[in-house]
């Protein structure tokens, strides 16, 4: 009869080399482990090491996977194993060493990665079963030892794995600082380009982490005297990192010549590159990288040249560097390459490349940067939503990069200046054969009009349509017609943000037709509260009551409903409109307005007000991208936010049950809104600008509204109900329709056939107090010619729907449709439908 540790050798031989030994699955498991307890009680371990039995077994499995390197997942199997190595003498450090370094990923990584020596032993100890005490095994003197040999290897080679562990053990104690300016010294001195050393970024943050060692207030007062002697570049790459002691490495630098104002440089690309400060190469937000080249190229005037060479050579990051050689107008070749990549940072540093001083060279050099930053926006829709917004918020930094650069306010003055320009310079008409044709601009924008002798033609001579001038006027109203969608929206978003006018800006737009067409239908607001539509000399404002009054010389806004709220005229202006047919560029005076409510105030600084509607995902998406706001959040997790820059807010909407992005899941749930200031603070929403907080609520409105599901909350807010209903009361008094009238959230038509219901959210149409009747429109549909909007129908195409039914209903007799024909008779049971 076999003993149990013939059992047990004869199963370990039949294993294959790496075999994972699982006791667990050994049919007599337990007997062995009474034998193994037995064999224990009789004498101490220590006197059985050497001998045959289940220790020495327990070695060579060991000794055998450690041949091959293979991982050793047996660590982690329990008491038994660790029990039978400790047996066999194995658990030195020799041992625990070689186990190490090839259990990457278990228990060596707890020990190299330096997470918490502690936990590591108090896991190892709980893993050996009892009578095998920490203390006994004599290992964490053994496990301090052998990591402190590995750091010091570390710190004398230098290459990956060795910056890999430093990054990674934390340091504490003043030593380690001490030892990250020697470090720091051999990667000073001669610089060192990250292009040329792919290793650099990785050795520098090495050096960080032995710079981040936690200091005494003692060992702190030690330090001036410590560093005294050291080159102070080296200084320079730790001081940002240590936080105790940076402050007195800062005071020894600011005694070197030129090192204070190169910290000062340093400063600047900072604040300019917000977020968390990492050594190694990271992609900054997008948000990230607005300068003013004035202000850097006077910073770097002030640093010696050699120092601001080193500093891009030796400390600055990719980014950094990339911003400063632009200043300094040496790596023009390597943006145009990287803007063919699509490089977000590119873009930015382009435009602080340096401009001719010559005006007309300057000017053409600004457009072409112009254009340039246009084109990469374009290209930007062969990417996905996310990089598409972000390469937007990257091209509004580049604008205003440039802008400032050129010598403009900010990006929009840049935007409208030159576009005007454009506008104002393209060909508007030209005359043939006693025929003129020529464009005509309104809010609208352009069209083509046709004149002989004086006369209006209702269509093109032939012999007009072949001319190369003709044809050339198309097209030149084709780009006008995108300039001016581009301008509506330019436009729209100057108003919702409260961004003023300088009055030579007024004066440029005034000057080009096309947006003269646009801004003549706005109304504008003086500083001192007075408002008024453009007179037609461009030099005055008309007031709601007919007053003239000056423009004035100081800023002008484009007024918000909620501002002639505020003021007490928002009735009287759209009283006006329909009095007089009055047409806007934008939504503006009948736009939907929202304000804190009591609720809110009470919920403050979060508003609950369009939260827990279930909206669809892929519709949700679409409108949070034209809308302009971005999904991209925390651990991938979808978190809406649309930034305000001019007025420095941020809205954050909280979406519930998504996934890891936003068309994972096919719905999700609308959660609070809040608002944030650009430094992440949360505003309190009274403190919020009540333009923002209105447009971010009209924004909601529409999301939840339209993108609702099957069984979700999809009815449209009070604010819009109100604003359909004013709207839809004037127009139907400005026609003087008959039968109609409006009765809560419907429009009621009593025609000659039958009696109807219009509700005036969905556009929805009822026979009587419930037969529904189905009027769908055509999908090329457009506004009727004879159907009056007191703005563009495209800004809300379903006021324009529904009130095109009411018209058509209320003569019902001149419907020709027998679809609608036959509902309308089978309703009142003249025929079965």
């Amino acid at each position: 009869m076999s003993t149990p540790l013939e059992e047990f050798r004869s199963y370990w031989a039949d294993r294959p080399l790496g075999y994972h030994f699982d006791v667990v699955r050994y049919s007599k498991q337990a007997e062995f482990l009474d034998w193994v307890q037995s064999e224990r009680a009789a004498r101490p371990m220590a006197e059985r090491r050497g001998e045959d039995g289940p220790w020495r077994i327990a070695r060579e499995v060991i000794e055998a996977q450690l041949r091959v390197d293979l991982p050793c997942a047996y660590v982690h199997d329990g008491p038994f194993w660790l029990e039978l190595a400790e047996c066999g003498g194995c658990l030195d450090d020799e041992w625990f060493g070689r186990v190490v370094d090839c259990c990457r990923g278990n228990l060596g990584d707890l020990m190299l990665s330096g997470a918490d020596r502690e936990a590591l032993y108090e896991l190892r100890a709980g893993a050996i079963s009892s009578g095998l005490e920490l203390e006994k095994l004599e290992v964490k003197e053994a496990l301090d030892a052998r990591l402190r040999r590995k750091i010091a290897l570390a710190l004398e080679t230098m290459d990956e794995a060795a910056c890999g562990l430093l990054r990674a053990v934390p340091f504490t104690g003043i030593e380690w600082l001490v030892q990250a300016c020697r470090c720091a010294a051999a990667l000073a001195s001669p610089p060192q380009s990250s292009q040329k050393n792919p290793l650099l970024h990785l050795r520098r943050a090495a050096v960080a982490k032995l710079a981040s060692s936690a200091l005494e207030p003692d060992e702190v007062a030690c330090l001036p005297k410590l560093l005294e002697g050291f080159d102070s570049k080296a200084l320079v790459l730790v001081v940002e990192h240590s936080k105790e002691g940076g402050p007195a490495i800062r005071r020894l630098l600011e005694k070197k010549p030129g090192f204070k104002e190169l910290l000062v440089l340093q400063d600047h690309l900072r604040e300019g590159m917000p977020g968390e400060r990492r050594v190694e190469y990271v992609e900054n937000p997008p948000e990230s990288g607005e300068f003013e080249v004035h202000e850097l190229q006077q910073l770097m005037d002030e640093v010696p040249a050699e120092l601001v060479e080193w500093f891009c050579e030796s400390l600055a990051t990719a980014e950094e560097a990339m911003v400063l050689n632009a200043v300094k107008g040496t790596n023009r070749a390597r943006l145009d390459a990287a803007l063919k990549r699509h490089g977000q940072m590119a873009l930015k540093a382009y435009s602080l490349l340096p401009l001719p001083a010559d005006g007309p060279s300057r000017e053409a050099e600004v457009q072409r940067r112009y254009v340039q930053i246009d084109e990469f926006l374009k290209g930007s829709k062969r990417f996905g939503s996310e990089r598409q917004a972000n390469n937007r918020i990257c091209g509004e930094v580049a604008l205003q990069n440039l802008a400032r650069h050129a010598g403009y306010h900010d990006a929009d003055e840049l935007f409208f200046d030159i576009e005007s320009k454009s506008a104002a310079g393209a060909g508007l008409s030209f005359e043939e054969d006693g025929c003129r044709a020529f464009l005509e601009f309104d809010c609208a924008g352009p069209s083509l009009a046709i004149e002989k002798w004086g006369k209006a033609l209702k269509s093109v001579p032939a012999a007009m349509k072949k001319s190369p001038a003709f044809k050339e006027l198309k097209a030149t109203r084709d780009l006008l017609k995108d300039q001016g969608r581009r301008f509506r929206r330019a436009l729209e978003i100057r108003m919702t943000s409260g961004a003023s006018f300088e009055r030579r800006h007024f004066d440029a737009l005034w000057r080009a037709p096309l947006l003269r067409g646009l801004i003549s239908s706005l109304v504008f607001l003086r500083a001192d509260g007075q408002c008024g539509l453009p007179g037609e000399d461009g030099e005055s404002l008309v007031t709601v009551d007919g007053r003239r009054i000056s423009l004035g010389d100081g800023p002008l806004i484009i007024a918000h409903a909620i501002h002639l709220e505020h003021n007490g005229g928002l009735a009287a202006w759209r009283n006006l409109c329909f009095a007089t047919g009055l047409v806007q560029a934008i939504k503006q005076v009948f736009r939907e307005f929202y304000v804190v409510t009591s609720a809110e105030e009470a919920t403050s600084p979060e508003s609950f007000r369009f939260a827990g509607h279930r909206v669809a995902s892929s519709p949700l998406g679409g409108m949070l991208k034209n809308r302009g706001w971005t999904t991209k959040g925390i651990s991938h997790e979808p978190e809406p936010k649309k930034h305000f820059r001019s007025l420095g807010v941020i809205a954050k909407l909280c979406l519930e049950e998504c996934g890891y992005y936003l068309a994972e899941t096919e719905s999700v749930v609308t959660g609070a809104v809040s608002f944030l200031a650009l430094d992440g603070r949360l505003l309190d929403l009274d403190e919020v600008p009540a333009t923002i907080f209105s447009e971010v609520m009209r924004d909601l409105d529409l999301f939840v509204s339209v993108a609702h599901t099957v069984g979700g909350a999809g009815s449209p807010s009070a604010e819009l109900m109100a604003q359909r209903f004013e709207l839809l009361r004037g127009l139907v008094g400005r026609l003087k329709l008959p039968g109609v009238s409006l009765d809560g959230h419907f429009a009621r038509i009593e025609g000659q056939l039958a009696t109807y219901r219009v509700h005036l959210a969905s556009g929805a149409v009822f026979l009587g107090e419930g037969r529904h009747l189905c009027i769908v429109p055509e999908t090329s549909w457009k506004q009727p010619p004879d159907l009056y909007l007191p703005f563009l129908e495209e800004d809300d195409r379903r006021i324009a729907e529904i009130f095109s039914k009411i018209l058509m209903l209320s003569k019902d007799t001149a419907i020709k449709d027998p679809q609608i024909l036959s509902q309308i008779a089978a309703a009142k049971g003249g025929i079965r439908e």
